[in-house]
């Protein structure tokens, strides 16, 4: 007899963890939220162009890492905020390829 509810005890409490489990889940995935929790996420990026010993270089200023020619980040669904100064002495233009995406002529001192 004792063997027979210690094992229903065990067994209910197996069922309550796997039912607070699926509780968990559902109210996890958004089921029940009366608004949307989702924003579209905004990468924020400046970089500029500089004139180094008669070389142009593109500096990474903010959202990348500060060293020279820098890696852009480049994802779907993101609201992708990309802002370049001209800090050189000559005009410049950023041609991104693949993407096809370019800037105007920039002026010195001018950014976009």
């Amino acid at each position: 007899m004792i063997s027979k509810d210690k094992t229903l005890i065990i067994i209910a409490i197996l069922v309550g963890i796997v039912a607070f489990a699926a509780i968990i889940g559902f109210i996890g995935q958004g089921n029940v939220r009366h608004v949307s929790i989702f924003w579209q996420e905004r990468v924020e990026q400046t970089v500029a162009f500089e004139d180094v010993d008669g070389q142009v270089h593109l500096q990474g200023i903010s959202g990348v890492g500060g060293e020279p020619n820098p890696y852009l980040i480049t994802r779907t669904n993101f609201a992708y905020i990309l802002t370049v100064i001209n800090n050189g002495t000559t005009q410049h233009r950023l041609y991104i390829e693949g993407l096809n995406a370019r800037t105007d002529l920039l002026e010195p001192g001018q950014q976009e």
